[in-house]
């Protein structure tokens, strides 16, 4: 993008648009025209709908270089995200950061089907502990959605514990954020619900990612092993212990993973053990219940 447009010496929101959808899409970049609309109004701090209210609007020079350096970013494969901060999930905003996993619109379903599980048991106060919470996404949202519900919080990393509580305090619920390994650190503790979408990823897979996965979010979040099952076998017998009589775990992982895991739950002592499909038809979270 030349610094003015030649003949007029401005460049306008629609002008801007499609120079760079044109770019990403040139570059491969897998969603150029949205990418483009959520850089430009991060820039020009508006909704995406005003950039269309507003198409023949001049960009002013510091809009003009931030947007430019927006662009510099995505081309290098930065995820938008981390670009600008934030990303949606569930209709609420987080806040997100470099070293943190950006949240995914799969894991929306583990939110679909806590909705499901509270309204079939009737459970009143529920006791919900989000394990592997990253930026907080499932257990803000959860606290959002159940406002007498006491929830928690773990993650591994202090730096992911610390957005965590930074997006709790953001939706104004009360969420405890712990920072420890699993569900080690909580004792006798009893929940009724587990969630977790903890790091599934077989390491032998990290040259197939794209580069805005491998190359930008944290390893840690991602990777668990040959098999990428480590961080969740390891997990389930300490989710078993947590969970009060009648009590459900829910877990996300890869649609290739399902099978072991679904067995492993079974050999644990787990219920009721039922696959549940994403937006994409593929089998992608598993719940279970404790008899």
């Amino acid at each position: 993008m030349s610094e003015q447009k030649p003949g007029s010496g401005r460049w306008e929101v629609l002008e801007v648009l499609k120079w760079t959808t044109e770019r990403f899409t040139r570059e491969g970049i897998e969603s150029p025209r949205l990418d483009a609309e959520v850089l430009l109004a991060h820039v020009l701090e508006v909704e995406r709908i005003r950039l269309y209210m507003d198409f023949d609007k001049p960009l002013a020079a510091p809009e003009l270089a931030a947007y430019r350096d927006h662009v510099r970013r995505r081309l290098k494969r930065e995820p938008v995200a981390y670009i600008v901060g934030e990303k949606e999930f569930w209709s609420l905003t987080f806040h997100v950061e470099q070293g943190v996993l950006i949240p995914r619109p799969e894991t929306e379903l583990l939110i679909e089907q806590a909705l499901v599980w509270r309204k079939d048991a009737g459970q009143e106060h529920p006791h919900v502990v989000d394990v592997g919470t990253g930026s907080g996404a499932i257990a803000v949202t959860l606290a959002h959605e159940w406002p007498d519900a006491e929830v928690v919080a773990v993650d591994l990393e202090v730096q992911a514990a610390k957005l965590a509580l930074r997006n709790a305090h953001r939706h104004d619920v009360g969420v405890r954020v712990v920072q420890g390994d699993l569900l080690s650190g909580f004792g006798a503790d009893l929940f009724h619900l587990v969630v977790a979408n903890l790091p599934y990823v077989r390491c032998g897979e990290a040259a197939q990612l794209p580069p805005e996965v491998g190359e930008f979010e944290p390893s840690v979040a991602l990777f668990s092993g040959d098999d990428g099952l480590d961080a969740i076998l390891r997990f389930l017998p300490q989710a078993r212990s947590a969970l009060v009589s009648g009590g459900m775990l829910l877990l996300e992982m890869d649609p290739g993973q399902i099978d072991e895991v679904a067995h492993a739950l079974q050999a644990h002592g787990f219920i009721d053990v039922t696959r549940h499909a994403d937006l994409a038809g593929l089998p992608r979270a598993l719940s279970a219940h404790v008899a």
